[in-house]
């Protein structure tokens, strides 16, 4: 139970850190101002509040029939939701197809990919960036490609509160989807200065590469001492541990 509560408290200071950094930069001494969005708070007062469409293309994926399917010598492999793996590209579970591909479609280095539709509503919104490992490839029809000249910082305000705080917007009692229209309107901070936005991705690639590695460890101790929980009660119902008085 400690070890578990310690990765909750490692993912609530992850959150928190993007979140900070996203919407007050690196600089705590720069002068702030309201951004007029109760979500964002204040930002620093040469930032802005904008809209993703202003910034890049949402692409919705391909759609295909089952008969499209094929092998892998045989096609185009299609990125779904099972290829986003814990804000990375997986290809652990892949689908190739065989039909026509409009040039659009296929992936360029940047994309950010964006599960956009789900069975599972916590998957709804899940994203990672797409680089050369991808070139060639497309996606499926329930996923998004946000394409932007800005893909690192709008990768991490993608993953931050400001974007799960209007969840509101695509999942309610009757909608569990991620239209191309919700998501090219949602409200984000955004910093022009490339120097600034490269620093803030930077600091965030290190920082949160240490969370992550600490929550390995620690998952990797919880995984272990699970295990031998399990064994220690099955040796002792089965009999290949004696119980003793002295032991009580």
């Amino acid at each position: 139970e400690k070890i578990q509560k310690k990765i909750e408290l490692l993912k609530e200071q992850k959150a928190s850190l993007i979140n900070n950094c996203v919407t007050k930069g690196l600089d705590p001494s720069v002068e702030m101002k309201y951004s007029g969005v109760e979500w964002i708070g204040d930002i620093p007062k040469h930032w802005e509040v904008t809209r993703l469409k202003f910034h890049g293309e949402i692409i919705s994926g391909l759609s295909f029939n089952k008969d499209d399917i094929v092998d892998e010598s045989e096609g185009t492999l299609v990125l779904r939701s099972s290829n986003v793996q814990n804000g990375k590209v997986n290809f652990s579970n892949n689908v190739w197809v065989r039909t026509k591909i409009p040039h659009r479609l296929f992936v360029q280095k940047g994309d950010i990919l964006i599960c956009s539709a789900n069975g599972s509503r916590n998957l709804i919104g899940k994203n990672c960036i797409l680089n050369e490992e991808s070139l060639g490839m497309t996606w499926g029809v329930f996923m998004s490609v946000f394409r932007s000249h800005h893909p690192d910082f709008f990768y991490w305000v993608l993953n931050s509160q400001v974007f799960k705080s209007q969840s509101g917007l695509y999942l309610t009692s009757t909608i569990n989807q991620l239209t191309a229209f919700t998501l090219k309107n949602l409200m984000v901070p955004f910093v022009l200065d490339k120097d600034e936005q490269r620093k803030i991705v930077d600091y965030l690639t290190q920082e949160t590469q240490l969370i992550d590695s600490l929550m390995k460890k620690e998952e990797r101790r919880l995984s272990i001492l699970k295990e031998y929980r399990q064994s220690l009660i099955s040796s002792v119902v089965t009999g290949k541990v004696k119980v003793t008085e002295d032991m009580i």
